[in-house]
């Protein structure tokens, strides 16, 4: 099964003029079951049950680049071009 995770940037836009409680949610899970949508992704082994890596929304404390959405994880990673 494959899971899609798309990151709506015209959200994140329209949130940077939005309270808190009026936020629009950035991200969005498409696969074999019912699309979600939240400010919180965790993708998880499906042996274990454990935290692989996690897609995070901060928009009131981005990263000193000024990312508000970005990936965290405490695995080892491998980086290829396309």
């Amino acid at each position: 099964m494959t899971t899609i995770v798309h990151v709506n940037q015209g959200n994140i836009r329209q949130n940077i003029r939005r309270n808190a409680d009026e936020r629009l949610p950035v991200l969005r899970a498409q696969g074999d079951f019912e699309t979600m949508y939240g400010d919180h992704i965790d993708i998880v082994s499906p042996d274990t049950g454990e935290v692989l890596a996690s897609i995070v929304y901060h928009p009131d404390h981005p990263l000193p680049c000024g990312a508000r959405v970005w990936i965290e994880t405490e695995n080892d990673i491998l980086v290829g071009d396309n």
